[in-house]
């Protein structure tokens, strides 16, 4: 019975943050970006191909640059970005300078 309770906690707790991210996104103010940047998506295989045909949602989160090197692995993408679940694909994603 415990752990019901918790999971539901960690339920509403999570839907508080989003409920006050999204708050806070609302109010700020996008700027264009001073020059190009390339940034990464990590997503599952099936969002990477939909994205690739119809293009990004809004609203969508990126990492705010990508790193050169070697690819991070999945779990490691979870952990550093709090995603849900561990992904499968990355995309990456060229921004012009001009762009917000």
């Amino acid at each position: 019975m415990q752990k019901r309770t918790n999971k539901s906690n960690k339920q509403k707790n999570y839907k508080k943050i989003l409920a006050r991210d999204a708050a806070r996104d609302k109010k700020s103010k996008a700027y264009p970006l001073e020059k190009d940047r390339t940034v990464h998506r990590y997503t599952s295989p099936q969002k990477a191909v939909e994205a690739q045909k119809k293009g990004i949602p809004e609203n969508t989160h990126m990492t705010a640059t990508a790193s050169r090197g070697r690819l991070i692995s999945g779990k490691t993408a979870k952990d550093r970005f709090g995603l849900a679940q561990e992904p499968r694909s990355r995309l990456t994603i060229h921004l012009p300078g001009d762009s917000l």
